[in-house]
């Protein structure tokens, strides 16, 4: 078995070097419901950057393959470098910024102000919740209090004051037990590791994701390349620099490694405690 490994050392390392898509440090998704008291008003979700360091890469055997793989095992979760929403990197910071609580304001509002949802309710929802931070105004549409920039920027504000540090406190709290979704979790070798990259020693080909949300990438299909979120390029064309234009233009996109977890916190935004 450690023959396969030996043997191809080489070419291993080069594929690292020349094809491994992915950012060295890994996002986990989270989940943040935003409720007030047993009312989930909206939901927000956070990509979570983790450092991650050399030794927690290796190369693993499967048959004829080899797996590049991440071992979950020694994610250091405490480690955050940043927090960020999705499809939106100019929201990325080391802390969970102003922009960041401003977004998940803004899905508040928009929750409340959808027009398929019972209205007197919602109403009923922003009065509590405008009572709870001492602000007594009343309002006959969720649309006139968004449109009353005054009071909606102070209600942003106090509910910011609040509750902005409540939500790092349960984002960290929750990935102290990160668990994965199944699809993840299906993937896994020894329970742990995290297949990234494959590559086949026989028939000496690469499979390579092209897409960021690993838990869709099928790297151990056998449809074909263009499927299944994975380019399948051959050892050659990558020494001899023949690799289609259409593909190689997916090694020069920097991708960041996207795990999607089980993780849900739950904040209450009420003013009063």
């Amino acid at each position: 078995m450690k023959s396969l490994l030996r043997d191809n050392k080489s070419i291993l390392n080069y594929l690292i070097n020349k094809v491994y898509p992915y950012q060295r440090d890994v996002i986990v998704s989270v989940r943040v419901k935003y409720c007030l008291g047993d009312t989930i008003i909206s939901t927000s979700e956070y990509h979570i950057g983790i450092k991650a360091t050399e030794d927690m890469y290796s190369w693993v055997e499967s048959g004829k393959n080899l797996l590049y793989c991440l071992d979950t095992s020694k994610l250091e979760y405490y480690n955050v470098i940043f927090y960020g929403l999705p499809h939106k990197e100019d929201c990325n910071s080391d802390v969970f910024s102003d922009d960041l609580f401003d977004d998940a304001y803004s899905n508040i509002l928009k929750a409340l102000n959808r027009k398929h949802i019972n209205v007197e309710a919602n109403l009923d929802i922003l009065h509590r919740l405008l009572d709870s931070y001492s602000i007594y105004n009343r309002y006959s549409s969720i649309h006139d209090f968004i449109n009353d920039s005054t009071m909606c920027h102070a209600l942003k504000l106090f509910m910011r004051s609040k509750i902005k540090g409540d939500i790092v406190s349960s984002i960290l709290h929750t990935l102290q037990h990160v668990e994965f979704i199944s699809s993840i979790d299906e993937k896994m070798i020894d329970t742990c590791k995290l297949p990234l990259l494959r590559y086949d020693a026989i028939s000496q080909y690469v499979y390579i994701p092209y897409y960021s949300y690993i838990y869709i990438v099928r790297l151990m299909s056998y449809k074909g390349s263009g499927k299944d979120y994975r380019n399948i390029i051959s050892v050659s064309d990558i020494v001899n620099n023949t690799i289609p234009t259409n593909v190689k233009h997916w090694f020069n996109k920097d991708m960041r490694l996207i795990l999607n977890s089980k993780c849900v916190c739950n904040i209450d935004i009420e003013g009063n405690y």
